[in-house]
């Protein structure tokens, strides 16, 4: 060979040792890659999953709203409050953190779950008491705790959070009405200002995380009970497992002993344990003997009239005696600006003199008497009363009449504002004084008549009932629908 084509020859070879030594460096540098994955991957699994979006959104909800109510209350000294909103909001929030990993649980397993909050909600509801400053406090409180709720509510738990924010909306507006004049005006008003945020802030996050419901998403228990060992042997004496769609049938005579004891059941077993028996099925009949037939006994034995026996009077039975009211003596007491009257249930009785516009009037379990009330108060509120009737000069703002029965308010001056809820058999006379200008709401009411003065001072006064019926139609077709509400009239 040449000396050319021997230098061709190396140079062909060298290219080629070079290409494959290229080729087994990238390899090599795949596999190293590979393999530097592989240990990230395997050091990120023993590290702590990271917390679901719902969860961490909860978190903050919680430190953005629930915590700034939790202070606002503590600055007013509601400290019940505080303690109630914090169990059972972080109650509700251990929920949230454990429907993230757990599957959606039975409603017993949900209760025991929500235990703490339920209890919270109940105590909240005894806390109102209208004797102190911070009834109204309180009873905003039951309102807006009960909207934790939500999380038994599917598939519109929005729904029921809106209802309770409309429902604690009218105790926060008095919480402001009342703190006008208040030095710690600003902290009511942080109160108010927080407790609406708790609602709306909370339906936002339901809407975004849990529009249906909670939301369950792993495989896990929120109770975590012990779990069963699985393919064991079956524990010694026990029948050996039956065939696919086979049924069990018990023993002709332990069936037999079961159906005396229990009168029936069974169930498909019980019936073809029956039928093998054959004749025998019929041996534990009764036989009727020719005495027992109608036909064979005396008349005044063949009318098959069952008598009842008569209940004696007097018996002492709790079930069915009635309930007996507690009576409590009458009292008439002034406490922070408030005249109380209650537990009157007869006589005369007049709120004591020196009443003033700053002052409103109570009136409390009150039947079969008159009260009156001879100078202008700032409001009156007739409670829980029966066959009272009040006599009322002049009222700033309103006048109340809650579940009572029977009852007559006769103004004799000025009043704005008259208010009846869920009332049975009301009478309002009306001043002519008040006659143009007076308003009149009612609610869950029945038998309210309005009674005015006539056109001249010797006419008779005019009476005209307060509509119970109404009538409601659709007016428009899709956005633009709107309701319209009529009074119905008869004849």
């Amino acid at each position: 060979l040449s000396t050319h084509a021997v230098t061709r020859a190396c140079i062909i070879m060298s290219d080629l040792a070079l290409d494959r030594l290229e080729q087994v460096t990238a390899k090599l540098e795949r596999l190293a890659a590979t393999l530097a994955a592989g240990e990230g991957s395997g050091a990120s699994d023993g590290d702590e999953e990271k917390e679901a979006p719902s969860v961490a959104a909860w978190n903050a909800y919680y430190t953005a709203v629930v915590t700034p109510f939790c202070e606002s209350a503590k600055k007013l000294k509601l400290d019940k409050i505080v303690e109630l909103c914090s169990k059972s909001w972080t109650n509700v929030g251990d929920l949230v953190l454990a429907a993230s990993t757990s599957k959606k649980p039975s409603p017993a397993e949900l209760q025991k779950f929500i235990k703490p909050a339920a209890d919270s909600i109940g105590a909240a509801q005894g806390l109102p008491d209208k004797r102190k400053d911070d009834f109204f406090h309180h009873s905003a409180f039951g309102e807006l705790i009960a909207a934790l709720g939500w999380v038994m509510i599917s598939p519109t738990p929005q729904g029921h959070i809106q209802g309770q924010l409309e429902s604690a909306d009218f105790f926060l507006s008095k919480v402001l009405f009342n703190c006008k004049s208040s030095t710690d005006k600003a902290d009511h008003r942080a109160f108010v200002k927080n407790g609406k945020a708790l609602l709306t802030e909370m339906k936002v996050y339901v809407k975004q995380w849990h529009t249906t419901g909670v939301v369950y998403k792993g495989k896990g228990s929120i109770s975590d009970p012990p779990k069963a060992k699985a393919g064991g042997p079956p524990a010694a004496g026990a029948p050996p497992p039956l065939a696919a769609g086979a049924v069990p049938i018990p023993k002709a005579g332990a069936a037999a002993a079961k159906s005396g004891k229990s009168g029936g059941g069974g169930g498909m077993g019980a019936v073809l344990s029956d039928l093998q028996q054959g004749d025998a099925i019929t041996s534990g009949l009764k036989k009727v003997t020719s005495s027992m037939k109608t036909k064979n006994r005396s008349k005044d034995d063949r009318s098959g009239l069952v008598q009842s026996q008569v209940r004696k009077s007097g018996s002492g039975d709790s079930k069915w005696s009635a309930k007996k009211e507690v009576s409590r003596p009458p009292s008439i007491t002034l406490a922070r600006g408030q005249h109380m009257i209650q537990y009157h249930n007869e006589g005369d009785i007049r709120v004591p003199e020196g009443a003033t516009i700053k002052q409103s009037v109570y009136i409390f379990r009150c039947g079969q008497c008159i009260v009156r009330v001879p100078e202008k108060v700032k409001a009156v509120v007739l409670d829980g009363c029966r066959k009272t009737r009040i006599v009322v000069d002049s009222v700033v703002s309103t006048v109340e009449v809650v579940n009572c029965t029977s009852v007559i308010v006769a103004i004799t001056g000025v009043v704005n504002s008259i208010a009846v809820d869920k009332t049975n058999g009301c009478q309002l006379w009306i001043p002519k004084e008040s006659a143009d200008h007076v308003e009149i709401i009612t609610s869950c009411v029945s038998e309210v008549n309005v009674q005015v003065p006539g056109n001249n001072p010797d006419d008779d006064p005019i009476e005209i009932p307060v509509p119970e019926q109404f009538k409601t139609v659709i007016k428009g077709v899709g956005s633009k629908s709107k309701l319209e509400t009529f009074p119905v009239k008869h004849g």
